[in-house]
């Protein structure tokens, strides 16, 4: 009996898929890459000693976004770029201590940036946290939004009643050295700053300052 011509061309095709990377995940790795381009791993030299952090620009002009705790105490801070070139941070625009915000200054011009996310990203919704978790430089850790927190319901959780502003709630992977790394969406836009992470015995509880109130500071700096 003659076997069908399209069978063995069905299968082909089956199996090419198979061999192929999901389409989510080709489109995640794409994203990943493209904005580590804009993200630093901050090498601080404080009286103390020695610490390290993230950040990401925003402006071209080398606006750089990190924690005030990242940079707290700094003699000297330097931006390790994917690429290996450094630039040193020359200065501060605005430090806000309530929502761990701070706009600092690279030296140079022409910087790849990232778009913070205007509005709140959804519950469920992915989202990959980049930075340098434990000095281990430009890591991707992915998770969801598991919500949205205002910090009059966050602050006395964890301790903290005197912060402020609109905290996203993850389940991505935070840890030292995470903190000021961007927390981004699927479409490479900034959705939170990542800036605590689990602690105790809790697990994969972390939270990042909202992109509405990184916005929010820039204009103010820039005003």
């Amino acid at each position: 009996m003659r076997r069908p011509i399209l069978q063995p061309l069905l299968f082909a095709v089956i199996a090419g898929l198979l061999q192929q990377p999901a389409l989510g995940q080709r489109d995640l790795a794409d994203t990943i890459e493209k904005s580590e381009r804009s993200v630093v791993r901050i090498e601080v030299t404080t009286k103390g000693g020695g610490a390290l952090g993230s950040g990401f620009i925003v402006d071209e002009s080398g606006l750089l976004v990190t924690n005030v705790h990242v940079l707290a105490g700094a003699q000297q801070a330097i931006a390790v770029f994917p690429d290996g070139r450094k630039f040193k941070v020359t200065g501060t625009f605005l430090i806000d201590e309530a929502r761990d915000i701070c706009l600092a200054k690279l030296t140079g011009a022409g910087f790849s940036t990232l778009k913070l996310h205007v509005g709140a990203p959804r519950k469920g919704e992915r989202v990959t946290a980049l930075g340098a978790p434990k000095g281990l430089s430009f890591s991707a850790t992915t998770g969801i939004v598991s919500a949205i927190r205002p910090a009059a319901e966050l602050g006395p959780e964890i301790g903290r009643p005197k912060i402020r502003g609109t905290w996203i709630q993850v389940d991505a992977a935070l840890s030292g050295g995470n903190s000021g790394g961007p927390l981004i969406n699927d479409d490479g836009e900034v959705v939170a700053m990542s800036t605590l992470a689990s602690q105790g015995g809790a697990q994969n509880l972390n939270f990042g300052i909202s992109s509405g109130d990184i916005i929010n500071a820039v204009k103010l700096a820039s005003g």
